[in-house]
């Protein structure tokens, strides 16, 4: 297949996750028609649940273009660096929810702001993990499978300590 093609075949496949992504959305907004929804805080749910479902749908797509890319070493290379750099903030934002969340630091504080911003992090650690574990499925050398399964491990890991530290503090 040419250039162009492959090309051609990520997009589609990027924008039939798109089309699936939206009408999940619509699906969701359908079904709350009759409850009271506040602006915010839906188009927030709104953006979650499109990155989810964008995120699972577009799985065969990114496969497709991670395949492509198995001859180009420079690219496994840099992603395989950039993987566990990138999982290695997950753990930083991980300990500073967990560590921030039963403190009395306030809103107003350096911590307190910083927890904020983890929070963004942490939503987007299961979508590095999904990206990390596909790359490291299709690196076409060892040393690169091992840093992005690495990278996966970590960024699941990192989401998953959040999420049983929340679920502790519930209890």
């Amino acid at each position: 297949m040419k250039f162009v093609g492959r090309i051609g075949v990520v997009l589609a496949g990027y924008g039939l996750a798109a089309v699936a992504a939206s009408g999940a959305v619509a699906l969701n907004a359908a079904t709350q028609r009759g409850f009271d929804r506040s602006g915010g805080m839906s188009a927030f749910g709104d953006l979650v649940l499109f990155l989810a479902v964008f995120a699972v749908a577009a799985v065969p797509a990114s496969s497709a273009g991670l395949y492509f890319l198995r001859g180009q070493g420079w690219f496994w290379s840099s992603l395989s660096v950039l993987g566990p750099a990138v999982a290695l903030t997950g753990v930083v934002a991980s300990a500073i929810f967990l560590g921030s969340s039963g403190s009395s630091a306030g809103r107003d504080s350096m911590v307190g702001l910083w927890s904020l911003y983890a929070v963004l992090r942490i939503l987007a650690a299961p979508v590095c993990a999904i990206v990390f574990l596909l790359a490291g499925i299709f690196a076409p050398r060892r040393p690169w499978r091992l840093a992005l399964l690495f990278a996966a491990t970590v960024e699941a890991a990192a989401f998953g300590a959040v999420v049983l530290g929340v679920l502790l503090r519930a209890v």
